[in-house]
């Protein structure tokens, strides 16, 4: 019985065993199978893959042709128009027409969106003292921009394979209106228009001009300001050149809450020279013109007021004579009312007092200080510091400049263009504008103090050689 039982029990065991392997079998062959199809697949989505990849490849070919083809039709439309163009000695059939301060105003004003002297901020909206101000005024006498014809080689600079890419790229650029990066906040009268027109011609640089935003229209807002801005590629750099900036006290509030990572230029130059220029552009619109020893006679009670307040500020407060000018300026008393031109002309020149309040908005490494003095007879130097500050490549330099000797400016050539543009005052040079050297002593003298204090914040590596001569 015992046998019989043990055979059964071996049996069924057996069974068993026999049973489990044949399922694992089939397991196994499942589990193939399943592996067999994942290799398959996965080698159908590489062969997909690398397919559409190919067709990418055959996409971005087609493109990168298109764009070459779109390229190359420009440059040929370009040559065409160039081939057109009058040819040396052309004359215009009209040229009867005066061109105007008025008229070249007009045309600079038609290419913004919005025409800058509507309206002025509350802080400064006085109908009593808004013409004394300056404000509704160019800042700087007109420069008209002359073509002078071709400049054969070698003078003209070397082609840049870099520009002319860019050129062409761009054009295929979707463009719009973009907050500017850089501000050129002043010095009235100190060379910011020749200055912003040499920046103009570098490649990634675009100027606005002047806008006054900060000055007068705030109140409208961002948006506003923003429509005020010329059209650009996202890859260039807006600028904006208002010289009045520098001086008025609310500006530097304003702008550091517009944009606190923004980057100035501020262009100074000889004060002494600056106030003569600036007295004959304020009254520039006279009926009767400036005549010899109008200058001294306007300016002499002026200027021996302010010389005898300076001297009792400084006979009552000799180690903060400073710290009291400047807070007459920012509480805007005495010489900083805006209701004597003179007095204004005059302390504009002080630099020291506005390059202060900058600096409580903003770090020096945020402001670049120009020497317009020394940048009109050197300004491949300055245009060249600019560009490093900026952080723009070094295209425009020596060779983009040469000395127009009946004019005493520089003519400058855009990069990858051999024609000389020149700049020249619309308004005509006179005998009249000069001072005698005496009172240009004592303006000088006037200036000194501040002008040291400048230079002690702007730490320059070579002292200003500001020491204009009226016999010069």
């Amino acid at each position: 019985m015992s046998c019989l039982t043990s055979l059964i029990l071996g049996g069924v065991l057996l069974f068993s065993i026999l049973t489990i392997h044949t399922v694992l079998l089939k397991e196994r062959t499942r589990i193939e199978g399943i592996e067999k199809q994942i290799i398959a697949q996965q080698k159908q989505w590489s062969e997909v893959w690398l397919q559409a990849r190919q067709e990418d490849k055959m996409k971005a070919s087609a493109l990168e042709s298109k764009a070459e083809e779109n390229a190359q039709k420009i440059l040929e439309a370009v040559e065409q128009v160039a081939e057109a163009a009058p040819a040396d000695g052309f004359e215009p059939s009209n040229t009867s027409e005066e061109i105007t301060e008025d008229k070249v105003e007009e045309i600079l004003k038609d290419n913004l969106a919005v025409n800058p002297d509507a309206g002025l901020a509350p802080d400064y909206h006085d109908d009593r003292i808004a013409g004394s101000m300056d404000i509704d005024q160019p800042n700087e006498p007109i420069m008209v921009e002359e073509n002078h014809g071709q400049v054969p080689s070698p003078i003209a600079p070397d082609h840049d394979p870099v520009v002319e890419h860019k050129k062409v790229s761009r054009k295929l650029m979707i463009k719009a209106q973009y907050y500017p990066q850089l501000l050129i906040m002043g010095v009235k009268n100190c060379g910011t228009i020749p200055f912003g027109r040499y920046l103009k011609i570098h490649p990634d640089l675009v100027n606005a001009g002047e806008t006054f935003f900060f000055a007068k229209t705030f109140n409208k807002g961002l948006n506003y300001y923003k429509s005020l801005m010329p059209n650009s590629t996202e890859d260039q750099i807006v600028f904006e050149r208002t010289a009045n900036y520098y001086r008025l006290p609310v500006v530097p509030d304003r702008v550091r809450n517009f944009n606190r990572t923004l980057k100035m230029i501020m262009v100074t130059c000889d004060p002494v020279r600056r106030s003569l220029s600036d007295f004959f552009h304020l009254h520039r619109k006279d009926e009767e013109p400036v005549q010899v020893g109008d200058f001294e006679a306007k300016l002499d009670p002026v200027l021996t007021k302010m010389e005898n307040d300076l001297a009792k500020i400084k006979e009552d407060n000799p180690e903060t004579w400073f710290e009291d000018v400047y807070r007459m300026y920012k509480d805007r008393t005495n010489w900083f009312n805006y209701t004597d031109t003179y007095s204004n002309l005059i302390i504009n020149g002080a630099y020291a007092i506005y390059y202060r309040r900058w600096i409580e908005n903003f770090d020096r490494s945020q402001i670049l200080v120009v020497d317009g003095t020394d940048m009109l007879a050197n300004p491949s130097k300055w245009v060249t510091m600019a560009q490093d500050y900026i952080g723009v490549r070094q295209v425009v330099t020596e060779k983009n400049f040469i000395l127009n000797e009946d004019t005493g400016y520089y003519c400058y050539m855009p990069p990858n263009d051999d024609t000389k543009y020149c700049l020249s005052s619309a308004q005509e040079k006179t005998p009249a504008k000069t001072m005698t050297t005496s009172f240009r002593d004592r303006l000088n003298a006037f200036y000194k103090d501040f002008n040291e204090i400048f230079e002690g914040q702007i730490e320059f590596d070579q002292p200003l050689n500001w020491n204009w001569s009226p016999e010069a």
